[in-house]
């Protein structure tokens, strides 16, 4: 017996250790100080060299940094992979020497950086907030702001704020999403991609390099590089907006909008996905080819001029009073109608509706007709006598269970729509059912009279043998 106590009590133990061991491990993701600052940072893979001042970051790290660093910054070991660094609310300012970067990509490292809240990073001379050199990779992502910034101070050559150090060839840098901002003082111009390296002994003839804008809003004095910006390139997918002074890079594979001082220009085929206000002294062209969609929820507010020469496409919000727009060589269809256009008239968006009805009932309306983007169509299903509905199919989707009472309604109508109506027979029997149901006799007095009794009989025999059952045992 005490065998078995002891043996209970083990595996007790041993369960209990089990379910904790998660618990216990948490502690290593716990948010510690960054030396004596009141900034804080959490996660794994990460050390922290306090006298140099570094965080240091290896391959699969995962790290939030919160609050104010001072001058600690951050950097990859060399060849980190799948680095993730999330910047909430974080600042940095480093400015104890020349050269010295706020983060650091080392060679073979690639970083996703996630803003969350307004952020600032900031650095000296001829450093970056961030470095990316050739061969490494950096993603920026999130819905937060980033205001990146270099005081060159008396130096005549520069790096780039986010990119390469001078005009040498920078890494692949990706931005997804958040509002970046870039600013420079002294020296030359400098922005995302390489800097500019004027007195020193650089082979511009192996610059390279790829930015890629997939979102968000980009401001910054310069994109690409001033030293040979053909062999740099542009790329996106049509979401990101960028404000730039000077654009020295290969743009044939944009899809955006890129704005160089007031001139703004449509490329490829874009699509905003944040609010856009245009001043009056700004003038947006979409080019012949191109075409700027606004979605649902985005409101352009236009007090300057647009050119259309390509197509806009309009289910948003279109605020056009003090502004103009010259669409005498574009297309516009637009959910509702647009003051101060001219040239080519706008195409209101219509929706086509396609009703299918079998054999068996009718649907109200059965025909083919258009109706305008959000507008709301109430349909009247009706089954023959002898039938019932057996399916409504809207555009692929079951919607049988959201016919009440013989009527669908179908709300925010926002695309082309078919809708397939389907009837079955009722089976006879059923019918039959249905029929008699008002007229189905009451049991008689002397059928309730057995059944109560009957009833009674069985409750005194369960009774009388569950007293035997205990006596017995």
């Amino acid at each position: 017996m005490n065998l078995k106590r002891i043996l209970k009590k083990n595996l007790i133990l041993l369960v209990l250790g089990i379910l904790l061991m998660p618990v216990i491990n948490v502690n290593a993701a716990d948010a510690v100080n960054i030396g004596n600052t009141s900034a804080t940072i959490k996660g794994i893979n990460y050390r922290i060299d306090e006298q140099e001042k570094i965080i240091y970051l290896s391959s699969n790290a995962i790290v939030e940094l919160t609050g104010n660093a001072e001058d600690y910054r951050v950097a990859t070991e060399e060849n980190a992979k799948n680095v993730s660094v999330t910047l909430n609310n974080y600042q940095a300012s480093i400015n104890r020497g020349w050269n010295i970067n706020t983060i650091e990509l080392k060679n073979g490292s690639s970083v996703r950086l996630t803003l969350v809240g307004t952020n600032k990073l900031s650095a000296g001379p001829e450093a970056s907030a961030i470095r990316v050199p050739k061969n490494t990779s950096l993603v920026i992502d999130g819905i937060g702001t980033l205001y990146a910034e270099v005081d060159n101070g008396g130096s005549g050559a520069c790096s780039a704020v986010i990119g390469s150090q001078y005009h040498n060839p920078f890494g692949d840098i990706t931005i997804n999403g958040g509002n970046i901002y870039t600013s420079h003082t002294m020296g030359f111009k400098a922005g995302i991609g390489a800097g500019d390296g004027r007195g020193y002994d650089v082979n511009i003839e192996e610059m390279s390099g790829t930015i890629t804008l997939n979102g968000g809003n980009i401001h910054t004095e310069l994109l690409g590089s001033v030293t040979n910006k053909d062999k740099v390139s542009l790329q996106g997918n049509g979401n990101a907006v960028l404000y730039t002074d000077e654009l020295d890079i290969n743009s044939n594979g944009f899809n955006g909008i890129v704005f160089e001082g007031n001139k703004g220009t449509v490329k490829g085929n874009a699509t905003l996905t944040q609010d856009m206000n245009l001043s009056s002294d700004t003038e947006l062209t979409i080019e012949e080819g191109a075409s700027l969609t606004i979605p649902e929820n985005v409101t352009v507010t236009n007090n300057g001029k647009i050119v259309n020469k390509g197509t806009i496409n309009n289910t948003g919000t279109f605020q056009n009073n003090n502004g103009s727009i010259d669409n005498t060589d574009g297309n516009i269809t637009s959910t509702t109608d647009i003051e101060n256009v001219d040239g080519n008239d706008i195409k209101i968006i219509l929706y086509s509706i396609t009703v299918n009805v079998g054999a068996g009932g009718t649907v109200n309306p059965n025909k083919h007709f258009e109706v305008e983007h959000g507008q709301t169509q109430m349909f009247d299903i009706l089954p023959n006598k002898g039938y019932k509905i057996k399916s409504v199919i809207v555009n692929g989707e079951d919607k049988t269970n959201e016919v009440i009472d013989g009527k669908l309604t179908l709300e925010n109508i926002t695309k082309d729509m078919t809708i397939n109506v389907e009837f079955e027979k009722i089976p006879e029997v059923q019918q039959a059912t249905l029929i008699n149901k008002d007229n189905v006799e009451s049991p008689k007095t002397s059928d309730n009279i057995l059944f109560y009794f009957g009833l009674g009989l069985a409750s005194i025999i369960g009774i009388s043998l569950l007293g035997i059952y205990y006596k017995e045992f």
